[in-house]
């Protein structure tokens, strides 16, 4: 009880200030709040061990609690005294617990309630949630309930409490569709598209009962997401940006013998390809394509970083292969891989070009060519000289 209220003190503190709070909680247990706002995600870790991906969904939102549950009403202690600060400067506040289901679910996400104030909230939720991710149908539903905990654990605070603090509760228990039940591991391009949309259900569902119940005035939802950047971002950016600069692309796969090649062309009369030279590889492209991929993108909590993170490994990837099929005759697909094919448009131009009447130069032309406007402007860089 000391301890949570010595860690409270803290939050405290900092929250007044407007400062980010980041504390760790007993049992790798993490309180983080970006800046203040009304509202924080909760995840109990379940008595069997911490679901990863449901762990992972909390920490998309910029203010949650992940926490192991506790006998003696630590955890219970904190929260109100976090809630009731809060509360008190925003006007109210929402607490949304997160928690796996089973397969017997009904629902993939089933959304709990037990209060009137809180049905925006949860009607926001089940029309966020439910769509299609690829072929699978996700669904979402709402229940009015008592008692809005995990099976098997106590409420974190009891009703009469949260009326006390201005505090509304939701629960939102998820079905694990996300899991292969033969290896017991999630299917981790599904779950990656899950996470996406469970993120923006949840900025929504916040930023409607922010506006409807408290002094908060954000002007759009995507302002509630996290505003700190996590250390391994700057790391992946970091590695990233090396492994790219390693080589140029564009010098790598230019030809040392342009002219040679042309004149070789030309004395072939244009029948034979011309056989060009390159500058030697200073690089391992299998090498450097095996670091870009051992890069934990996955782990980064923001799906909108880890997305331009795994694009920009997509185009460094891209440029490799073009580095390894040099000279062979799969470059021209690797290339419209990076670079996408010409318009059609753009071929049309080409092709107008081609067959356009060449302007003809009379002997009165004012126009003169490079080599004149050169020969004239050292003439005129002279002239002084001889004055």
């Amino acid at each position: 009880m000391n301890a949570s209220r010595n860690v409270l003190s803290t939050i405290r503190a900092r929250l007044k200030k407007g400062e980010p709070i980041s504390v760790e909680l007993p049992a790798s247990g993490i309180l983080n709040i970006d800046r203040p706002v009304p509202f924080l995600l909760v995840y109990r870790f379940p008595h069997d061990g911490k679901d990863y991906f449901t762990y992972q969904l909390g920490m998309t939102e910029s203010s949650y609690i992940m926490a192991n549950d506790d006998e003696g009403g630590a955890l219970s202690e904190l929260l109100q005294g976090l809630i009731n600060e809060l509360s008190q400067t925003f006007g109210s506040f929402l607490l949304l617990e997160v928690w796996m289901g089973t397969r017997d679910n009904e629902s993939d996400f089933t959304i709990y309630i037990n209060h009137k104030s809180t049905e925006v909230v949860a009607q926001t939720l089940e029309k966020e949630l439910q769509g299609n991710i690829g072929y699978i149908k996700v669904t979402a539903s709402v229940k009015k309930t008592d008692r809005i905990a995990p099976p098997g654990f106590r409420e974190l605070i009891s009703r009469s409490d949260a009326k006390q603090i201005g505090c509304q509760m939701v629960g939102l228990e998820i079905k694990p569709i996300y899991i292969d039940f033969q290896t017991r591991k999630p299917y981790p391009l599904f779950a990656r598209e899950l996470r996406k949309i469970f993120g923006k259900a949840l900025k929504k569902a916040f930023f409607e009962f922010i506006r409807l119940h408290t002094s908060f005035t954000p002007s759009h939802f995507e302002i509630l997401g996290p505003t700190q950047v996590e250390d391994l971002v700057w790391q992946i950016d970091d590695a990233l940006a090396q492994l790219s600069e390693q080589f140029d692309l564009l010098a790598l796969i230019t030809p040392v013998n342009v002219a040679e090649a042309w004149e070789e062309f030309k004395k072939n009369h244009y029948r034979k390809s011309p056989v060009f030279h390159y500058r030697h590889m200073p690089i391992d492209p299998e090498i450097i394509k095996r670091k870009i991929y051992d890069l934990p993108i996955e782990n980064i909590a923001d799906p909108t970083i880890a997305y331009l993170f795994r694009d920009k490994r997509k185009e460094i990837d891209r440029m490799l292969s073009m580095l390894i099929d040099r000279e062979k005759p799969d470059f021209l697909q690797s290339s419209i891989q990076l670079f996408g094919r010409l318009e059609e448009s753009v071929i049309d131009v080409a092709r107008g070009l081609l067959v356009a009447t060449p302007m003809i130069k009379t002997e009165k032309s004012d126009q003169i060519d490079a080599e004149e406007f050169a020969a004239r402007a050292n003439r005129e860089r002279k002239y002084p000289r001889g004055k």
